[in-house]
């Protein structure tokens, strides 16, 4: 099962820089089956975005390990919003609404 959290920091001020690079720092030993990605958003200078992707069975919902470490870290330079999201099961049969739109005529 897919699971996508994300990390967002809206800071006051400071180096956004050096925040990079300490991110990018913990999160240099990742498992194979987790993929980390840092964005800044466009217009507002303070904010950071982190998205850890990764594939975890057993955890459902709940945060990672890596992704409450990142929170901490983040939490020191600013405000923190940390979310875990879940990517819904396909039926065996398909896609209901795709088998309804294919059987239309």
């Amino acid at each position: 099962m897919n699971i996508l959290e994300t990390l967002h920091l809206r800071m006051a001020g400071g180096d956004l820089d050096e925040i990079v690079d300490q991110v990018r720092k913990a999160t240099g030993y990742l498992r194979s089956s987790q993929f980390v990605a840092i964005y800044r958003h466009s217009k507002v200078q303070g904010d950071l975005l982190v998205q850890i992707v990764r594939d975890d069975p057993n955890q459902e919902g709940a945060p990672s390990e890596l992704s409450i470490g990142l929170a901490a870290l983040l939490r020191t330079h600013g405000l923190v919003e940390h979310s875990v999201w879940v990517s819904p099961a396909v039926p065996a049969e398909g896609d209901p609404a795709l088998v309804k739109k294919e059987n239309r005529t």
